[in-house]
């Protein structure tokens, strides 16, 4: 067994996290792994230094320097997905009186990033002609995008939150 890997697992992200405030987040947005995969060179550079010359100092740099790193794209990327949802929230309440359905379909989109009819039909407590026609107007505004390419089962994406959650991935 390759003796970095109980250090490697250790980089993986927690089940959750903590805000300021103390109260824990649904979903972890620091995942060190990729940070660790980037940098295999310099990481188990240290891990052998751990080893060969007891030199935890120079690991835990590593890694703290590792944690800031993730941290600041977390960040960057989090005020990218606010500007983004702002920007389209705004095209969408321009709709004018089809503004209420749609918005309420976007604010599901935003969470789920991709949507099926039925699902967001159910799931918000609409018609499945009030999600298509909502869905159909944000097409328009190039807000959603259906990746089927099918009549029936239709599936949409958001595909600018997409975009954005993926930069930085392609080690």
């Amino acid at each position: 067994m390759d003796p970095s890997q109980d250090l490697l697992s250790a980089g993986n992200s927690y089940p959750f996290s903590w805000t300021a405030q103390g109260t824990a987040l649904r979903e972890s947005f620091l995942y060190l792994s990729l940070y660790l995969r980037q940098n295999w060179a310099d990481y188990y550079d240290a891990l052998q230094r751990v080893r060969t010359h007891g030199d935890r100092e120079r690991w835990l740099l590593f890694y703290l320097i590792g944690v800031e790193a993730v941290a600041r794209q977390a960040a960057d990327t989090t005020r990218a997905l606010l500007e983004l949802f702002e920007a389209d929230a705004e095209r969408v309440r321009a709709l004018g009186r089809s503004a209420g359905s749609t918005l309420r379909i976007f604010e599901l989109l935003r969470r789920r990033i991709l949507l099926t009819i039925p699902r967001a039909a159910e799931m918000m407590g609409l018609s499945q002609s009030t999600v298509t026609a909502a869905l159909r107007r944000m097409m328009e505004l190039g807000i959603v995008l259906e990746i089927t390419g099918r009549e029936r089962a239709r599936q949409f994406v958001y595909p600018r939150q997409m975009e954005i959650l993926n930069e930085g991935i392609q080690g």
